[in-house]
């Protein structure tokens, strides 16, 4: 398997009836005593405006172990916390209710123990499995920002920087009347063809020490003045509502801009967080039949598969292996698929035969994505993989690309629209020498002999005089040199046809016609 495991299943029955508390969730409250005799309320911090840096661990945790060992918390205290700029908070959980005080020393007993986790520990430990139970920790360690609004941020990458990072994203403190922040838009965010009909909505949350009685909040599309929405639910402190507008219709890529016009008919005392911007992205739209599909394996390649697939289901392209299940982190995951070396790229030409949205999606079974291996302090090491989408048949620095994912972020599934507008152009194809049909009036077979002067992918069609597509040999690459191809006419009413030989934006058209 491609990772070393990090997080350790907590071996507790009570533990196992409920799921571990989410990213956003409220922190329920606790007031404790650490084992140097000092009391630490949460939410009294919190309302201090500091963030909690909390770290649940149990002495026997070998990862727990290892990430205490780095030392990356005792420098963030020293730094930001209580011996530093005095932005945070940092305290330590040991979070096993059958472990003691001489297990925290490095003694074991009806524990086993990893070492000394007092000595040079800076910032409080705590020995108490309420906070456990309370938080509903199901594996070890854990680490949690706690926001001054008391809402939980999981870290699971847990350098000094992500950690930080979460810890300073989080709003401030409740402060004043009147008072009220967008925290998040929630509705439609997915990249789109053609046109989408959605109904935007954001959550709200009272940021004031008063009841926010209404919050009204107004709605821009691309800098136009188009709604204007009021919620009209009472909110405590913290508490946050979902206000939904009407329908929006967009076209193209659009910005949604939503700001805070009256918190309680009053203009709003704190302007942190009035405004939020999301973009609405339109999909690429491609004139073009073909596209590269280019993706560099992981170090576990049973995990990856891709497909493009046309509205009705169809996939027209597909590579790795079809047994994967997003996210499903299925351990005897067998391996159908055509991908055998790992960190190897492989490319795919593929041609879409139709004027159609089509969706590519990359999906990985451990939900990883195609990059992701883990030391034991939950940092990604190793060499990752990828996947890109290319216009055309060209690749790399000469070549456009559509989309890219991986590389170091993780995902189960990931879909991506390739909308499809391609119109032969009039540039001419002048990789082709020469070109002869045969016979000509042709009855029942006619002959399509051509010259190439490098390898290229080609597509060939037979076309009426109106320009509908009749008959179409399925895309493939052809190699430098001569070629002769038979394409049936038996079907073909008595007229004028042309053959159309298409590479991208070029073409070559011959005039031949059908007597029966």
């Amino acid at each position: 398997m491609k990772k070393i495991f990090t997080l350790i299943p907590v071996l507790m029955t009570a533990f196992t009836l409920h799921a571990q508390l989410p990213a956003g969730s409220i922190a329920p409250n606790f007031n404790v005593t650490d084992i140097n005799g000092n009391t630490h309320n949460l939410y009294a911090i919190l309302d201090s405006g500091k963030s909690v840096i909390m770290d649940i661990s149990a002495t026997w945790c070998g990862p727990c172990w290892s990430f205490h060992q780095a030392g990356t918390l005792k420098a963030i205290h020293n730094q930001f916390g209580a011996a530093g700029t005095n932005e945070v908070r940092v305290l330590f959980v040991e979070g096993d209710g059958a472990t003691t005080l001489d297990n925290l020393n490095g003694i074991s007993g009806p524990r086993a123990t990893q070492g000394n986790w007092v000595a040079n520990t800076p910032y409080p430990i705590i020995d108490n499995a309420s906070i456990s139970s309370s938080f509903r920790i199901a594996y070890y360690p854990t680490l949690y920002v706690i926001c001054p609004d008391r809402r939980l941020v999981e870290v699971t990458n847990k350098t000094q920087s992500n950690i930080m990072a979460a810890a300073r994203s989080c709003p401030p403190a409740a402060i004043g009347t009147n008072n009220a922040m967008i925290r998040e838009y929630d509705a439609y965010k997915d990249i789109f063809c053609n046109t989408k009909t959605f109904q935007p909505s954001v959550k709200i949350e009272n940021m004031g020490l008063d009841t926010a009685r209404t919050v009204s909040v107004t709605l821009k599309k691309d800098g136009t003045l188009i709604q204007t929405k009021t919620l009209a639910v009472p909110m405590a402190k913290y508490e946050i509502q979902s206000l939904l507008f009407d329908n929006v219709t967009v076209n193209n890529t659009s910005i949604l801009r939503f700001d805070i016009a009256s918190v309680n008919n009053m203009t709003d005392n704190q302007t942190y967080n009035n405004s939020l911007e999301q973009t609405i992205t339109r999909g690429v739209v491609l004139q073009y039949d073909t596209v590269t599909v280019e993706i560099k394996t992981d170090v576990d390649v049973k995990e990856s598969y891709w497909f493009i697939k046309d509205p009705a289901g169809v996939k027209v392209a597909q590579g790795g292996n079809p047994n994967v299940v997003p996210g499903a982190k299925n351990a005897g995951l067998a391996n159908a698929g055509t991908y055998t070396t790992a960190f190897t790229v492989y490319t795919h030409q593929v041609r879409l035969p139709s004027n159609v949205c089509y969706e590519y999606a990359s999906q990985d079974d451990w939900g990883d994505g195609f990059t992701n291996i883990y030391n034991a302090s939950g940092q990604v090491i190793g060499t990752y993989g990828y996947f890109k989408v290319w216009k055309g048949t060209t690749i790399g620095a000469a070549g456009t690309l559509l989309y890219n994912g991986g590389d170091g972020n993780a995902f189960a599934e990931i879909k991506r629209p390739i909308e499809r507008q391609y119109r032969v152009g009039t540039a001419e194809l002048t990789e082709i020498g020469q070109v002869g049909i045969f016979p000509n009036p042709s009855d029942a077979m006619l002959n399509l002999k051509f010259d190439l002067d490098k390898n290229m992918p080609l597509t060939i069609e037979i076309t009426n005089p109106l320009g509908q597509t009749l008959y179409q040999v399925a895309g493939q690459n052809y190699t430098a040199g001569a070629h002769q191809l038979e394409i049936p006419t038996a079907n073909l009413s008595n007229g004028m046809y042309y053959v159309k030989m298409s590479h991208e934006a070029a073409q070559l058209t011959r005039k031949f016609t059908v007597q029966h």
